[in-house]
């Protein structure tokens, strides 16, 4: 029997919002910076949805994808994010408008989480559909 899938928020930062939007216009992940792979939680899998969040200043949602490898552990000392579960993203996908923190907390009032978003997470199944639907609707 096969998980349901899920959702997940991945953060980022204002540097990230670039290259979003080159993976949105559909240049290859190897010549975007920083190519396709975002950190994410370990229970993620290929076929699961994520929900970009670019932290402060901007404070926002700004963008879709989809999950396309399973997370595998940043294992190379050398490397951004050594110790972290890491997995490509594709089918990026920027949302019509920034959907600012301020507009989500009104939105979802009883969800803890975006009182101070600090890490990735997998949205909670209470939270799910509603919370998807509610990105979808400003693609």
């Amino acid at each position: 029997m096969s998980k349901a899938q899920q959702f997940h928020i991945i953060h980022g930062s204002e540097e990230h919002l670039g290259p979003l939007a080159m993976l949105a216009a559909g240049i290859p992940a190897e010549k975007v910076p920083g190519g396709n792979w975002w950190t994410i939680d370990a229970q993620a899998r290929p076929g699961d949805r994520v929900i970009f969040y670019i932290r402060r200043p901007v404070s926002c949602l700004v963008a879709i994808g989809t999950v396309i490898s399973p997370p595998r552990l940043q294992g190379d000392p050398f490397e951004g994010w050594y110790g972290r579960y890491i997995a490509d993203i594709a089918d990026v996908q920027l949302l019509s408008r920034p959907i600012p923190v301020q507009e989500i907390r009104q939105r979802f009032p009883n969800w803890a989480y975006w009182r101070q978003p600090r890490a990735h997470i997998c949205v909670p199944p209470q939270f799910a559909m509603r919370f998807w639907n509610y990105v979808l609707s400003h693609l």
